[in-house]
């Protein structure tokens, strides 16, 4: 895949210099619009992912609302073209170079000017109800004209899209809960702004590597490497970096509000400002959350629940195996009488401000201790909460010896009745087969792999142009799916055969058919 200068794309596009830059994505060409004049940039999509149809719908309808963005520090977006069975990307031109490129640490100063016009970008974008989603210093562009963020509208997508060939997911780079299987969000986009702020200051990433952070709950005992600078800028970044992006700043708001603070004193302590009043619900004030047993990443589980039943929920997953705590997400009904008595109580120490006083005083304090953002930062449950198991003894059970007294009864002194016992028996047994609970073991790991036969089949159809590779490889996918659901093969080997697929599937132009063969001889002889 490469293009020449002078070649036309589209009718309309004329390349006008050598390669700007190449990722995983594709290659980025300078051009000149010959319809409106104007210099732009071409991406030129990688075959592997321009040939997916549903995926390029979805991409063209990100280009379209990252299209309607306009920011001093976004790189506006015209619009995706194909031409030829080639797919590209166009966007305005900048003069600019990559901030990963630029040598050396920065003054504190320009750092914190530089994070202060990304952070302001981000605010843009999020208001405009668009996530990044892959902001790091290779995406931030520097130039005369100042700081740009680029590929809006493409990188969400390709964090999806490229999942099964490893793009654009960066250990070091890219926020934990997007490594662990969750979706992109704006507490990811804080993130990244926190690496961009690191490198910044110092030349390098914030992390020594990237096995011992990547999967989230692993990072509590990795701490980002030491970095001097001014007291205030290196606090933000560490709050930025937070592993759990429930704690990270609320919003970008907050820190374009803490970078404006530190450009005019770098020195000075700043946190991001925080709501000082927690919403409230007089019931259901309690959210529980934890790890997707599906995905792996952080979610929440269920919202508006009370606190008994918030921590009944949370000890019978935790029975199952499920990582998850509980959180206060509004003030509830013990609070409101809390802080009523705190007023009364103040009312009678300070006589006439004193109940307003201490109200506004115990309204902070106990707001300070709830959560609200845990909701707006992760997505919801992928999978089923699994149901209540019934304890031996009760209930069914309970209903069913219950039941069996009964019949025998009926069957000493009127055994036409019986049949009235033994019937409801009946249907006890069936309601009981029938929600019966499933392994919650079990759905985490037929999600695992119906993800991956999913990824697999994805990618095979993106290489449709080699045939014969396609036609062996969708043959030994099928083998696979069908060994797995009879049962002929253990987890742990399903496991292992589907990511050697799936990476074979990824560069099907190099397959040894050989070893394709011999792996489906396997299979078959199971």
């Amino acid at each position: 895949m490469s293009l020449v200068e002078g070649e036309i794309l589209a009718g309309r596009f004329r390349v006008s210099g050598p390669v700007l830059g190449q990722g995983g994505a594709g290659q980025v060409w300078p051009a000149l619009d010959e319809k409106s004049g104007r210099q732009v940039a071409v991406k030129l999509l990688h075959p592997h992912l321009s040939n997916d149809r549903v995926a390029l719908e979805s991409l063209r309808a990100e280009a379209g609302v990252a299209g309607r963005l306009r920011h001093e520090n976004i790189i506006e977006v015209f619009g995706l073209w194909s031409d030829q069975g080639r797919t590209f990307l166009v966007s305005r031109y900048f003069d600019g170079i990559p901030l990963s490129d630029i040598g050396g640490p920065m003054a504190p100063e320009a750092a914190v000017a530089l994070g202060h016009q990304v952070a302001q970008a981000l605010l843009a974008a999020h208001r405009a109800g668009l996530v990044h989603g892959d902001i790091r210093p290779g995406n931030v562009l520097v130039g005369a004209e100042g700081v740009r963020i680029f590929d809006f509208g493409i990188a969400s997508w390709l964090s999806s899209a490229a999942e099964a060939d490893g793009l654009e997911l960066r250990p070091g780079e890219t926020a934990p809960e997007i490594l662990s299987g969750g979706p992109a969000g704006v507490p990811a986009d804080l993130y990244g702004l926190g690496v961009v702020l690191y490198w910044a200051l110092s030349g390098t990433l914030p992390w020594e590597g990237p096995t011992s952070w990547a999967v989230m709950g692993a990072q509590t005992a990795t701490r980002p490497r030491a970095i001097s600078g001014p007291r205030g800028l290196v606090t933000l970044i560490r709050q930025l970096l937070d592993p759990d992006p429930t704690r990270r700043p609320s919003d970008a708001e907050a820190v374009v509000d803490a970078l404006s603070r530190l450009r005019r004193n770098p020195v000075t302590v700043v946190r991001p400002a925080r709501r000082w009043l927690a919403p409230i619900r007089l019931g259901g004030a309690w959210i529980v959350h934890g790890t997707d047993p599906a995905t792996g990443g952080p979610s929440v589980i269920r919202a508006g629940m009370g606190r008994r039943a918030a921590r009944a929920l949370r000890d019978r997953l935790r029975e199952q195996g499920w990582t998850l705590e509980i959180s206060k997400e509004a003030l509830d009904f013990r609070d409101l009488l809390w802080i009523t008595g705190v007023g009364g109580v103040t009312a009678l120490a300070v006589p006439g401000i004193g109940f307003l006083l201490g109200v506004a005083v115990a309204l902070m304090w106990r707001s300070s201790r709830v959560r609200p953002e845990v909701r707006e930062a992760l997505p919801k449950l992928s999978v089923a909460v699994p149901a209540r198991r019934i304890a031996g003894g009760t209930e069914h059970s309970v209903s069913a010896g219950v039941l069996l007294l009964v019949l025998g009864a009926l069957l000493w002194w009127w055994p036409i009745l019986a049949v009235v016992p033994a019937s409801l028996l009946a249907v006890l047994a069936w309601v009981s087969v029938r929600s019966a609970e499933p392994d919650p073991e079990r759905q985490a790991l037929d999600g695992k792999v119906a993800t991956l036969f999913s990824e697999i089949a994805a990618t095979i159809d993106g290489h449709a142009h080699d045939v014969d590779a396609a036609l062996l490889l969708e043959g030994e996918l099928l083998d696979l799916e069908q060994s797995w659901h009879s049962g002929r093969m253990q987890e742990g080997e399903v496991l292992l055969l589907a990511r050697s697929l799936r990476e074979r599937a990824g560069t099907a132009s190099r397959i040894d058919d050989a070893s394709v063969r011999e792996t489906l001889d396997r299979l078959r002889g199971l």
